[in-house]
C-alpha cells in the first residue's frame, strides 16, 4: 500500500519526446504546465494520475497499491481532473494545448 509521498519518488516525471528532434523551449514549457497542473492536486491524486496516464497502469493495479476499490480510483481520477480544470484559466488551457 502507498501511504507516503516518498513511496513513489522512484517514478520519474520525465516525458520521452515523440519525435527524433526536440524543440527544447516547447519541452521546458510542457514540463512547466504539467508541474503547474499537478501542483493543485494532493499527493494521492497526483500519484494516481501519474500511475494511470504516464505509466498506463490499470485502475485495478492502482487500486491494489492504495488498498481501495477500482471505483474509488475512478472517483479520485475524476475529482483530480475536475480540480485541475477548475484551477486553470481559459488562456492558460490554450497555452497548455499549444505546448502539447
Amino acid at each position: 500500500m502507498i501511504s507516503k509521498k516518498s513511496d513513489l519518488e522512484f517514478l520519474p516525471l520525465d516525458f520521452e519526446p515523440l519525435a527524433d528532434e526536440v524543440d527544447i523551449d516547447s519541452e521546458i514549457e510542457h514540463k512547466f504546465y504539467v508541474d503547474k497542473l499537478l501542483s493543485v492536486l494532493n499527493d494521492r491524486e497526483c500519484k494516481i494520475l501519474i500511475l494511470r496516464f504516464c505509466y498506463e497502469k490499470t485502475r485495478k493495479y492502482i487500486a491494489s497499491l492504495f488498498n481501495v476499490s477500482e471505483t474509488r480510483i475512478s472517483q479520485i481520477e475524476f475529482k483530480a481532473m475536475r480540480k485541475m480544470k477548475s484551477s486553470t484559466s481559459r488562456s492558460t488551457m490554450s497555452k497548455i494545448r499549444r505546448a502539447l
